[in-house]
C-alpha cells in the first residue's frame, strides 16, 4: 500500500514481473442522495518494463472503458442479488 485515506482512498503498487510496474488507486466518493451510494473512480498508472510489454500495456489502455464496465455490471448484478 502506497496511500491511504480509510473510508475514502486507497492506493498500492501493482507489478508483473518483467512487464509492467506501477499504482493502482481507488478513491470513493458520496452519490445519491443522502450518500446512500458512491461513485467510484479507479486509476491506474502504469509502465511497461519492455519493449516487448508496450503493445499489451496499450491493448490494456484500450480497453479499460469495458474493464470498468464489466466491474460495473458484476457490482450491480450482486447488489440485485437477493439475500
Amino acid at each position: 500500500m502506497t496511500g491511504r485515506q480509510p473510508g475514502r482512498r486507497i492506493s498500492y503498487t501493482s507489478t508483473t514481473p518483467g512487464d509492467r510496474a506501477g499504482t493502482v488507486t481507488v478513491e470513493l466518493s458520496p452519490a445519491g442522495r443522502d450518500g446512500e451510494a458512491s461513485d467510484v473512480e479507479v486509476t491506474y498508472q502504469l509502465t511497461a518494463l519492455s519493449a516487448a510489454a508496450c503493445d499489451g500495456l496499450r491493448e490494456f489502455a484500450d480497453g479499460y472503458p469495458a474493464y470498468l464496465r464489466s466491474w460495473q455490471d458484476a457490482i450491480s448484478a450482486w447488489l440485485l442479488t437477493p439475500g
